[in-house]
């Protein structure tokens, strides 16, 4: 199918398909029945596959994952979940539970009390087997340090990039763990204003006079550059060869640094 081909949302209108990539951007994912079905419309027609008279927009969610199933199931996704990297881990495993479907019952996540997780809803709603969506932390390096998965956060990664200086590992997750200790100091019942902050003397904030976000950006930076190959190969199989890339929403402020470092 050409970049051409147009699908009928609206009274007599036909709009046609974006001609590149796509970028979405909502604070509560897709709500609707409709929205789902011309995301996958969308996404079926830049892989070429979807049928002209599937890109109607009566054309149901549903309709759209029991005919194109095979070729929704060969989706690979990368999902950057650096918005919870910083937030208790038992609080995102909770988030996480349920045995439902994304949105059944009128649960926001697989069950009571959870939230949407990109992962899930792409599983549950698209036919996207979990197996084809790599979680990661950008916080974490993945294409730099061999990590272990941390549950309701990341994946393992495992570059083994032989090169590696292990004092370049230390002094980042030094600078790492400061972020973390001027988030936990934030975000206590008597906040700890100032905290991470630079030239102070409060929990979060290096000694070098910096404030934490930018010792870690420093850092990060420079073992980016150091690193550039290891950094490239990663963005190759991880960026160019996937089909989606979706981040979560959460701590955005900390989400923001991530993709920055």
């Amino acid at each position: 199918m050409g970049a051409g081909l147009s699908c009928g949302y609206g009274p007599g209108k036909m709009i046609p398909f974006p001609p590149g990539p796509v970028l979405y951007l909502t604070s509560t994912g897709f709500v609707t029945d409709s929205q789902w079905a011309r995301f996958i419309q969308v996404i079926l027609h830049r892989r070429g596959v979807l049928s002209s008279q599937d890109c109607q927009a009566h054309a149901s969610r549903a309709f759209l994952v029991n005919k194109y199933q095979k070729d929704l199931a060969e989706l690979k996704v990368l999902y950057i979940n650096d918005a919870s990297y910083h937030r208790p881990q038992e609080m995102m495993v909770k988030g996480r539970s349920g045995t439902g479907k994304v949105g059944q019952n009128g649960n926001l996540g697989r069950g009571p009390g959870t939230w949407l997780f990109w992962d899930q809803a792409l599983e549950d709603l698209m036919g996207i087997p979990a197996k084809n969506i790599k979680m990661v932390q950008l916080l974490e390096k993945p294409w730099l340090f061999n990590r272990p998965a941390r549950e309701a956060n990341c994946h393992a990664s495992q570059p083994e990039v032989h090169n590696l200086d292990p004092k370049d590992q230390e002094a980042y997750y030094k600078a790492l763990k400061l972020t973390q200790d001027a988030y936990d100091a934030l975000k206590e019942k008597e906040p700890k204003v100032g905290a991470g902050q630079a030239g102070k003397k409060l929990p979060g904030c290096p000694a070098s006079g910096l404030s934490c976000a930018n010792e870690f950006a420093e850092i990060s930076s420079r073992l980016n550059e150091k690193y550039a190959a290891a950094l490239d190969k990663w963005c190759t199989e991880n960026i160019d060869g996937v089909d989606i890339i979706v981040g979560q929403g959460g701590e955005v402020v900390m989400l923001n640094m991530a993709l920055q470092g």
